[in-house]
């Protein structure tokens, strides 16, 4: 088979011409529902087609053969009868799906049928306003870029080490740079959330979220191990030392300078209300 790059000029124009007579079939395929009611069975006739469909057979079987030269639809040559295969699937029906590409070709044909107005503007200059185009672009644009910014743009990234991260509104903790910290989002009291971002290396990013919003490791928090918990010795509010929570005994020892010789009552151990709580602590493992 001879490469891309030696096939003779002609041969060229005539794959593109096949290409773009291709566009037009599926463009009706797209907008007649031909693709979808195909999907809707294992196999079809081109006579089960037109009867799900309500067209004529004689137009959907011309165009099952054309959609199956493109290799855009499969044949079985026993029934005779036709289907789309997983990937055809995705591409043609899956709507808004990650590989989905039928908004291209509704972005096709209307824009060579702009040909007409474009000689003008090739004459004399100027342009033709976005008001101006079929409304059928616009909404092609949206059903061509959406599975991309749905699925191909990250909702989570790494900063880099010497970036800083500011915005999010006013908080009550005192940040400045928010790197680092994990922080829950909503407005209440004296907070106000303004969701939007900015980074030390020039780029910010403004989603729009009226809700709560999570903002650092959207991780769930998860129980310490046993093996990794200390217990802090507390006594008179003032923090001593810690103990591992797996030596701790249900009469503990003698801890602090009022109980030499005896266990307190109640232990040292518990957590005196006048003192500050220890911080909530996430496990990472």
């Amino acid at each position: 088979m001879k490469s891309e790059a030696r096939k003779p000029l002609a041969e060229r124009v005539i794959d593109d011409v096949g290409g773009a007579f291709t566009v037009g079939l599926a463009y009706i395929g797209d907008k007649l529902g031909l693709f979808v009611a195909l999907a809707g069975a294992p196999r079809s006739t081109s006579a089960e087609l037109a009867q799900r469909t309500g067209l004529d057979e004689r137009y959907v079987r011309e165009w099952l053969n054309g959609m199956v030269a493109s290799r855009y639809v499969e044949h079985d040559p026993a029934g005779p009868s036709y289907f789309l295969d997983a990937e055809q699937k995705a591409a043609f029906v899956d709507e808004g799906g990650r590989t989905f590409v039928a908004g291209a070709f509704q972005l096709a044909l209307p824009s060579l049928l702009l040909s007409p107005r474009l000689l003008e503007l090739f004459r004399h200059g100027g342009g033709i306003p976005f008001a101006a185009l079929s409304p059928e672009i616009p909404t092609a644009i949206d059903r061509m870029h959406r599975p991309w910014f749905e699925h191909l743009l990250v909702q989570e990234w790494l900063p880099a080490a010497d970036e800083a991260l500011y915005g999010l509104g006013g908080n009550q903790m005192g940040l400045l740079n928010l790197k680092g910290y994990d922080l829950d989002l909503w407005q209440h009291n004296g907070t106000i959330v303004i969701p939007f971002l900015v980074s030390s290396r020039g780029w910010g990013v403004l989603w729009d979220n009226t809700s709560f919003t999570r903002f650092g490791d959207l991780r769930q928090l998860e129980p310490i191990p046993a093996e990794r918990l200390m217990d802090m010795i507390w006594a008179d509010g003032l923090v001593g030392s810690s103990v591992p929570t797996q030596e701790r005994t249900a009469a503990p020892g003698p801890c602090c300078s009022k109980c030499l010789t005896k266990p307190c009552t109640p232990p040292c151990f518990s957590i005196n209300p006048l003192a500050t709580p220890p911080s909530r602590h996430r496990s990472h493992h």
